[in-house]
């Protein structure tokens, strides 16, 4: 199985107080994002953090992403963040969300790239 891991990026270094704030209304609820609307793109006012998948082949980072992204949107979506993409020319996966869902995210993002590798280690077996 393969498994890599890079450490989350911030965009803004905080202090405490902010830190707490981020991301939350006045209301103290959780952002809501309207991912199919058409002006959801990066750049977004939350965290920004990247997963290196350099060692990941490109059949396996197929199958991982799924067809038209679905996996991804499955990721993004289940953990209520603003994105996630693939970026070929970096080999990363780029990730838009709040820092205390980095690591969670991340291992999801991991967990699809290892049950990739699985079923493509089925196909060829």
């Amino acid at each position: 199985m393969t498994t890599t891991t890079e450490p989350v990026y911030f965009v803004h270094n905080l202090s405490a107080e902010e830190e707490s704030d981020l991301n939350w209304d006045e209301f103290n609820e959780e952002r809501i994002w309207d991912w199919s609307a058409p002006d959801h793109k990066p750049p977004f006012n939350t965290d920004y953090g990247e997963l290196c998948v350099k060692d990941i082949d490109d059949e396996n980072l197929r199958v991982a992403i799924g067809r038209r992204g679905c996996y991804l949107c499955n990721i993004t979506e289940a953990n209520n963040i603003a994105y996630i993409s693939h970026d070929k020319d970096r080999k990363k996966f780029v990730i838009w969300g709040e820092h205390h869902k980095m690591n969670k995210v991340k291992n999801e993002l991991i967990a699809r790239i290892n049950i990739a590798y699985e079923m493509i280690q089925k196909k060829y077996l």
